[in-house]
């Protein structure tokens, strides 16, 4: 099992991924059959070629992230950050999510869910 240190630099690396990262880049961060329910609801995304395409549109988009809060147990984190986007129509938008992630021996993320409901976001 990865060490709390491992799973924080590999949660740390995934939200700054978020802001300067390509789609490839934050697929690299997960298991080839990781899942991925972002955010709770939605329909999961199964599989490296899912999970690419769903981080592929994530990464085109102008962001800043900012971690507020990570909490590594076992083999498992919880994140509460910000990320701040522009959209494609000029509006911009900011959401606080938290991500609960499930880390493999591999150090590899195969299970992350997105707690955000319409509190947690702001559309200006």
């Amino acid at each position: 099992m990865p060490s709390t240190d491992e799973i924080r630099t590999l949660v740390l690396r995934y939200v700054d991924l978020l802001q300067s990262g390509t789609g490839e880049e934050l697929a690299s961060l997960f298991a080839d059959d990781a899942v991925v329910e972002d955010p709770i609801g939605t329909e999961p995304k199964v599989g490296h070629q899912a999970i690419l395409a769903h981080y592929s549109d994530v990464a085109a988009r102008d962001t800043h992230s900012e971690m507020l809060a990570l909490r590594v147990v076992d083999n498992e984190a919880a994140a509460n950050f910000r990320v701040a986007m522009k959209l494609p129509d000029g509006r911009a938008i900011d959401v606080e999510p938290i991500d609960t992630f499930v880390v493999d021996e591999r150090s590899r993320i195969t299970s992350l869910r997105v707690y955000l409901g319409d509190d947690e976001i702001r559309v200006t």
